[in-house]
């Protein structure tokens, strides 16, 4: 198998909303990405439920309409106090028109390996790397050699999966091989 992390593109950085979409920016760079002829043809992609992670792939899923979308909690944002995150409406899931270019790529009978009850607000860097790391141990479990695995998430989980500190640079909009 090999494994890619992609981390979203670009949203505005200081946006105070739990769910902030792309900026123009961002939609340039997931299209460059989609049209990047050094892009590998996933066979499987799993994505943080968040906006900015859906329409990151959005142009994927324009370019090969076979794909499917898992959403995964396993990868959903690190939720710190410190960050602003709002204790109040943290918690959420793909829903139905939350970003209409990649709803008919939705897999809806996949059930997310992570339930999203389990995860916690205000969790630890600790328990959000052990988090993102048992979800890449699992895929390497059900995953063929020949399968091309794409994981669309944030940067401390970028981070985690790769084995690199919290805030190691990875800008927004960046493809890595995890190895």
């Amino acid at each position: 198998m090999r494994l890619f992390a992609l981390r979203h593109a670009e949203r505005a950085p200081n946006d105070p909303t739990f769910d902030s979409p792309l900026l123009s920016e961002g939609h340039t760079t997931a299209d460059a990405l989609a049209s990047s002829p050094s892009c590998p043809r996933f066979t499987h992609v799993y994505t943080s439920p968040f906006q900015r992670c859906l329409q990151t792939i959005a142009p994927l899923c324009a370019q090969w309409p076979t794909t499917s979308i898992r959403v995964e909690h396993a990868l959903y944002e690190y939720m710190r106090a410190d960050a602003g995150h709002d204790p109040a409406t943290w918690r959420r899931t793909w829903t139905p028109g939350q970003c209409k270019a990649v709803d008919a790529h939705i897999d809806r009978v996949y059930t997310s390996w992570w339930p999203l009850a389990a995860l916690e607000y205000g969790e630890t860097e600790a328990v959000m790397r052990a988090r993102a790391t048992a979800f890449r141990a699992h895929l390497v479990d059900t995953h063929g050699p020949d399968d091309v695995v794409l994981l669309v998430t944030h940067l401390s989980v970028v981070n985690a999966l790769r084995g690199q500190p919290d805030e190691a640079p990875c800008p927004m909009g960046t493809l890595v091989e995890l190895v």
